[in-house]
């Protein structure tokens, strides 16, 4: 048993907006069980640290395998938790539960009434081959047909051959579940190249949910959020009971995706019926005001009436639920990536007070917006 470690290593790449959140979380956690951490970017200096006496457990996150890195701790005996899944390992490693993850994606997906399905995923990427994998099995009820491509965004060439080649086998409209965001937002730019549109012929949905990313795509990419945190906090846990200990018997922890946001890229509304999709375009233009029924239908050019009808029909909910959920659905959103007081979302979301948003906040979640700070 090791009662009080001098310090526990992170080694980690930074080069993705969910590496932070892993790192955030775990460090968190294990100042809370009073054990002192180092960071260390890879590097021959963390190759040197492995060596060093005083460190008594090591965190890997996001370790680019061609480095050598995973290879340089093969005869290391202390313990190891990974929180990314690049290459097979000997040591515990914590990851999104991809057959969760090909749930959510594939109910999304249903909601746009298509058969033809196709996935692009990063080249020698274990994770990646494993969501594919998950993919394609939940896809496998329909009748219509699966096609998947790797891509390596480094080779800009190969990566548009093998995107040609992926659109030469599935037929539009087509529903395209992307490995990471950073994907997506390459497969948004070769759409747009090859005069594609998106929902309308390529459904979009990716998993990540970088913020920056998908501002800068101009059309909002929709995204599962990935459960960095979660992943974070479990992993910190594992390390912790086998310095007590306990070691992990699980190779893989297996952690479930918190939510999707849903963007322009997927949007189900945004090419089934004009008048649905000009209703809740001036809904999300509009939510810090949170508008009438009446009002909403003569923008969308309808009769209350018609417009309810529709939206019970096409969407199975009522214009208003669908206004609440844009309205939470910013609000989340704003609770994660900004700093702003309850009150100021609250007023950004047509909420009259910070009390009144976090009833209906908590009403719509299940839980209160600190939750999701």
């Amino acid at each position: 048993m090791v009662s009080s470690p001098a310090y526990i290593a992170i080694v980690a790449n930074l080069s993705h907006y969910s590496v932070r959140q892993r790192l955030e979380a775990f460090a968190r956690e294990t100042r809370s069980f009073g054990l002192p951490i180092r960071f260390f970017e890879q590097s021959e200096r963390a190759t040197a640290m492995v060596k060093d006496r005083r460190c008594a457990g090591l965190f890997l996150c996001n370790i680019d395998p061609e480095t050598g890195f995973h290879a340089a701790l093969a005869s290391v005996r202390k313990p190891i938790v990974e929180a990314s899944r690049k290459i097979p390992t000997r040591w515990p490693q914590v990851f999104m539960d991809e057959n969760r993850l090909a749930d959510m994606a594939y109910s999304h997906f249903q909601l746009l009434q298509r058969d033809q399905f196709a996935y692009c995923g990063r080249e020698n990427n274990l994770g990646s081959m494993e969501r594919m994998a998950a993919f394609e099995a939940r896809t496998t009820d329909q009748p219509g047909i699966f096609v998947s491509a790797s891509l390596d965004l480094a080779q800009a060439k190969q990566a548009r051959q093998r995107f040609d080649q992926l659109l030469q086998q599935i037929k539009k409209p087509a529903c395209l579940l992307c490995y990471e965001d950073r994907i997506a937002e390459k497969v948004l730019e070769e759409c747009e190249e090859r005069g594609l549109s998106v929902p309308e012929d390529i459904a979009l949905l990716s998993c990540g949910d970088d913020p920056l990313l998908s501002e800068l795509a101009g059309s909002g990419i929709s995204s599962v959020v990935f459960p960095g945190a979660a992943i974070g906090t479990t992993a910190a846990r594992l390390l912790h009971r086998w310095l007590e200990g306990e070691k992990p018997e699980k190779a893989v922890h297996r952690v479930p995706p918190e939510e999707l946001h849903v963007r322009d890229s997927s949007d189900p509304t945004a090419s089934s019926d004009s008048v649905i999709a000009r209703a809740i375009a001036y809904m999300r233009d509009n939510t810090q005001r949170a508008p009438q029924v009446d009002e909403i239908a003569r923008a969308a050019g309808s009769s209350r009436r018609s417009l309810e009808l529709r939206f019970r029909d096409k969407l199975n909910k009522s214009v208003r639920d669908q206004l609440m959920e844009l309205r939470m659905e910013k609000a989340r959103l704003l609770l994660r990536t900004t700093s702003l007081s309850m009150e100021s979302i609250a007023e950004a979301c047509g909420c009259s007070s910070g009390a009144t948003f976090s009833r209906a906040y908590r009403a719509w979640t299940g839980s209160p917006p600190s939750a999701h700070r």
